[in-house]
């Protein structure tokens, strides 16, 4: 899909819908002298239109109001934004944050209970009910390693499994996971390449999806109190080819385990609610009521839960990568690429989705041209270290296509061509994109017909 996209840019934005209502202000007519000659009629100058909604112009009056201290006209001001639009979430979050410093956290909650309750299909209700239910959780303890064999052996074991599971001995894998879980059954790497393995491989998904349940819904009850047993278990009741028709239940699950136990040590409880926020975002329906809101709602959700789970272990590169990927889909791009820098500083070596990301998005269309250059270099040295992954140099074509330079382009898609999968669709495409370019550059270094002048 990645391959497809890069053809015609680097980076997606979310697009918001403005509401604009036009309101008067006070008009300065004055005389001007008539264009037409004498005249007694005078000029009236356009109307100048404020764009904001009235409801963007509330919540601006309650955050000047806050910023002065008027603490109890700022809740009233928001109370009225709300009032007209409920789902308005900057207001939401603010009336959270002020409620929260007055010692009224439970009031916030218990309201955001009963309207999630009353609205579990709307995105923002669920963000606005975990959010108030975390404004006392900035970080979760980490969940106590058991195990009974040496953290030596762990990594041995593991590295063999994945070394088994890349050449596609599964079954001597899979053996290489039941060793390494018997000996530390909450070895999260190792148990989600056992699920992995185990629905990859398997011929009935329906059974081998009802042993992974049983399985892990045992480990769960075993760790009841371990944040990361109950995201084992998540992970494997969604563990299906139509993931998608079950992300609503595993968010409204994962809501229903953490307002009941927010504190629970581990990290990758709330890893797992931000990754299948991220999931939800991305299939919310373009003709869905308040798209864009319920969207964000998704993005902020996993913003949230990334960044406790980033509080609670802030060396794992997995939480700040998938933070990135929510804040630029906010918007929000240098803290972003901030986060996104952390998580290839973070691994060793940076994965192959890391180092192309980072490439894509200092490439990207609103890059500095020092940004570009970085983006050029690491793609390159990328490319060397994958010498037979087409999407390096399909991401350095795209980058220089972007910043005009369809020659460059040209070179660096040929390489890419090369590289693409033969009789694939891909390489189809591929082909047909490279003969456009290469028809749009002989046209532009074809010579130009001057006209001759006319001879007298």
């Amino acid at each position: 899909m990645f391959k497809a996209l890069a053809l015609n840019s680097l980076s997606g934005c979310i697009a918001l819908t403005l509401f604009a209502a036009c309101a008067t202000k006070n008009r300065d007519t004055r005389d001007v002298p008539s264009p037409w000659g004498d005249s007694d009629s005078s000029y009236t100058p356009p109307e100048q239109k404020d764009s904001r909604s009235p409801v963007d112009v509330l919540f601006e009056r309650a955050q000047r109001e806050y910023a002065q201290g008027k603490v109890v006209d700022a809740r009233i001001t928001l109370g009225q934004v709300i009032h007209r639009e409920h789902w308005h979430l900057p207001a939401q979050e603010m009336r959270q944050d002020i409620e929260y410093k007055e010692g009224l956290n439970r009031v916030t909650y218990e309201r955001h209970r009963e309207e999630y309750g009353e609205h579990p299909e709307r995105a923002e209700a669920l963000y606005l009910f975990l959010r108030a239910r975390l404004l006392d959780t900035k970080s979760v303890k980490l969940s106590d390693a058991e195990r009974s064999i040496s953290v030596e052996e762990e990594q041995a074991l593991y590295s063999d499994a994945y070394r088994l599971a890349d050449a596609g001995k599964n079954a001597e894998a899979l053996a290489k996971l039941e060793e390494l879980l018997a000996g530390s059954p909450m070895h999260i790497s190792g148990n989600r390449l056992y699920q992995d393995i185990s629905i990859g491989t398997s011929s009935n998904l329906r059974i081998t999806q009802k042993k992974l349940i049983d399985r892990y819904k045992k480990l769960w009850r075993k760790h009841e109190i371990n944040g990361d047993a109950y995201y084992l278990y998540e992970r494997a009741l969604t563990s299906s080819n139509e993931r998608e028709k079950v992300i609503g239940e595993s968010l409204q699950r994962y809501a229903r385990e953490i307002a009941a136990a927010a504190d629970y040590p581990g990290y990758w409880r709330y890893y797992g609610l931000a990754a299948t926020a991220m999931e939800a975002a991305g299939l919310v329906a373009q003709d869905a009521e308040d798209a864009a809101n319920q969207k964000r709602a998704y993005l902020k959700l996993a913003e949230l839960g990334y960044t406790i789970a980033i509080r609670s272990e802030n060396l794992n590169p997995e939480a700040y990568h998938g933070r990135s990927l929510a804040l630029r889909s906010l918007g929000k791009r240098e803290a972003g690429l901030a986060d996104l820098r952390l998580a290839n500083d973070l691994s060793s070596p940076p994965s192959r989705e890391l180092l192309l990301d980072l490439g894509l998005t200092l490439g990207g269309k609103d890059a500095s041209d020092a940004e570009r250059a970085e983006a050029e270099q690491l793609l390159k040295m990328s490319a060397e270290r994958f010498p037979k992954d087409s999407s390096f140099p399909l991401a350095l074509g795209a980058m220089y296509k972007q910043a005009g330079n369809p020659d460059a382009a040209l070179s660096a898609y040929r390489q890419a061509y090369e590289l693409a999968t033969k009789g694939s669709e891909f390489e189809q495409g591929l082909a047909e994109y490279i003969e456009r370019l290469e028809q749009e550059i002989a046209e532009r270094d074809a010579p130009q017909n001057v006209p001759k002048p006319a001879i007298e």
